[in-house]
């Protein structure tokens, strides 16, 4: 990935406060991340930095990120005791970009007109259990997310499924180790919505009048550091999105680690 940092400090970082109606704090969410066993996993963090960098300088804003002081005291992950811990000192980041260009949730009403259908009347088609990668699979929804084989698995495209909005509502559907799966899309698409606009930045276009994203997101997928890895096991559920707004200067971190409780 390229690099083009100025020529500035290293940046610093500072915590700051959930505003009052902070995506985390809706009622709504939290219901659902309980029900789904992924909020004892997880964990999210917000900070100010100093410094301006480019978009495409992802591995040296990151690992100024995971150095910075403030963030050593401040970010935590479930380590391999099962104990929040912080990471100690890194020197490598492994990261890709998140698109977050899908503006829609129109973009998931192909799960009511797949082949088999997916969703028929607001419900997930259910199917005989089988299991893939230590998932429980019963419906076609999570079918398609972790069978490669799946009938549906080529109903996103490999860019598609990249897509940060695609991830979190795959995220969602696969839930934690003790998860409660629902019968219906809804919860699962209004959950992800919530949590996608409180996650990204938008602004209108003056020129072109359309909402446009303006955040940068990378999903870190692990890191050499001193003390821990960046997740304690190896699993399709581990998570960490840090959501830049470049213009604010701002980033969001919401970090989730799959530790199966057996």
């Amino acid at each position: 990935m390229a690099e083009e940092m100025s020529s500035e400090s290293a940046p610093d970082f500072f915590v700051i406060p959930e505003p009052e109606k902070f995506v985390f704090k809706d009622a709504y969410v939290q219901s659902s991340l309980a029900k789904w066993d992924l909020a004892p996993s997880s964990k999210v963090y917000r900070f100010r930095f100093s410094k301006r960098y480019h978009k495409l300088a992802a591995d040296e804003f990151l690992v100024d990120f995971f150095n910075n002081e403030t963030v050593q005291k401040e970010f935590k992950v479930l380590n391999e005791r099962r104990e929040w811990a912080p990471i100690g000192p890194v020197t490598e980041v492994k990261c890709e970009i998140a698109p977050a260009s899908i503006v829609s949730m129109d973009f998931f009403d192909r799960l009511q007109d797949s082949e088999p259908q997916i969703v028929k009347n607001g419900s997930i088609v259910k199917c005989m259990d089988m299991q893939y990668d230590g998932f429980m699979v019963s419906d076609l929804l999570r079918d398609m997310l972790v069978n490669e084989d799946s009938e549906n698995a080529a109903m996103y495209s490999p860019e598609e499924r990249s897509q940060l909005l695609y991830r979190i509502l795959h995220h969602l559907a696969l839930g934690g180790p003790m998860c409660q799966f629902e019968d219906e899309l809804e919860p699962y698409t209004e959950t992800a919505k919530r949590l996608y606009k409180g996650l990204v930045s938008v602004q209108k276009n003056a020129s072109t009048g359309k909402v446009e994203i303006t955040s940068v997101v990378y999903a870190v997928n692990s890191v050499t550091a001193d003390l821990w890895s960046l997740f304690p096991k190896n699993n399709k559920q581990n998570f960490c999105f840090v959501c830049v707004d470049v213009l604010r200067r701002q980033c969001t971190v919401w970090y989730n680690a799959h530790f199966p409780y057996w």
